[in-house]
């Protein structure tokens, strides 16, 4: 101990914050207490140690001022947990402003305390011009006051809301989740609300193509059985068909009624083959055809498919007239 006797606290390597320096300087010129003073050292080892430090002022018999008495308590244990919450607190700060999820915390008044710089994007604003206004300035009538009937139910119950799905009133083609998680003091009393909003507006239109694409796979399989079944049915009709053709010749009355019927069996024949195309995913190949070529070939189908109130004439210019 005698090796510190005569040494301040400066040439003993203790330090203190600027702030504690002005007061403890203060203190001492006026001859005054001093009490809370906070102060660190580095020892040889490299260990850091901590100390809180207190002192009155001591006076002789006759009102002279004579020095301190003084204490220090080692407080190296709590300032190090200490530290390590500012630093756990420093780091989840950092983890919700650069998070892409919509960050924001209410008090009980239901007014805004912290949004993280997500949710100010998201609104196009500062910060400073989010905090300290409510939900419904913020978010608007009609999505504010749902925002807040979620909330005081939060408040009520002490249970998190999670996964309510809405559009905003300020952005209808937006879809949002919204999850409301209530926070605690020491007393389990709900000091506020954290509400995390999640944009979901694209996975939703990505789900949605995907509902597509499992409905067109399944369109395509019944498709392609169902073209397999009318091949079958095509080829009989086409076999007889063709012998038909084989006992009928030149002007037999049948010709008229028979080569029609081979022609939409050749075009039936194409559909399928399209329909097949389709249910496997294979790539169709586009060809020029001549309608009024085709429609000449089917006429007398067609005239039975469109009803007796039609009439189809082909005029000169090849042009297709189909009227009542």
């Amino acid at each position: 101990p005698t090796s510190i006797y005569g040494n301040t606290f400066e040439q003993m390597g203790h330090e203190v914050s600027s702030e504690d320096q002005r007061s403890l300087n203060s203190a001492l010129a006026n001859r005054q207490p001093f009490q809370n003073l906070v102060s660190w050292r580095q020892l040889r080892d490299g260990r850091v140690t901590w100390t809180r430090s207190g002192g009155v002022p001591i006076f002789d018999d006759e009102g002279q001022f004579a020095g301190y008495r003084g204490s220090s308590a080692d407080i190296t244990d709590t300032k190090m947990l200490e530290l390590e919450k500012t630093e756990q607190a420093e780091l989840l700060e950092a983890i919700l402003e650069n998070m892409p999820t919509i960050v924001s915390f209410c008090d009980r008044e239901l007014q805004l305390v912290f949004v993280n710089n997500a949710h100010a994007k998201y609104h196009g604003l500062e910060k400073s011009e989010i905090v300290g206004k409510t939900l419904l300035e913020v978010l608007g009538p009609s999505t504010g006051a749902k925002s807040e009937d979620f909330i005081h139910e939060v408040i009520r119950t002490g249970e998190p809301i999670i996964g309510r799905i809405h559009t905003p009133d300020r952005y209808p083609d937006r879809i949002i989740r919204s999850s409301f998680v209530p926070q605690f003091d020491a007393n389990r009393q709900v000091t506020g609300v954290v509400a995390l909003d999640e944009d979901i507006t694209e996975s939703r239109h990505a789900e949605n193509r995907l509902r597509q694409s499992q409905k067109m796979d399944a369109i395509g399989q019944l498709t392609g059985g169902l073209a397999h079944d009318f091949n079958n049915i095509l080829a009989i009709i086409r076999g007889n068909l063709d012998l038909m053709g084989l006992q009928v010749h030149g002007d037999h009355p049948l010709m008229t009624s028979l080569m029609p019927a081979i022609n939409a069996t050749q075009r039936g024949a194409a559909i399928i083959r399209w329909l097949l195309a389709f249910a496997r995913h294979h790539p169709i190949d586009a060809e020029t055809i001549d309608i009024c070529d085709l429609v000449s070939k089917i006429h007398d189908l067609l005239r039975t498919s469109v009803g007796k109130n039609f009439q189809s004439i082909l005029g000169r210019e090849r042009r297709i007239i189909l009227h009542n």
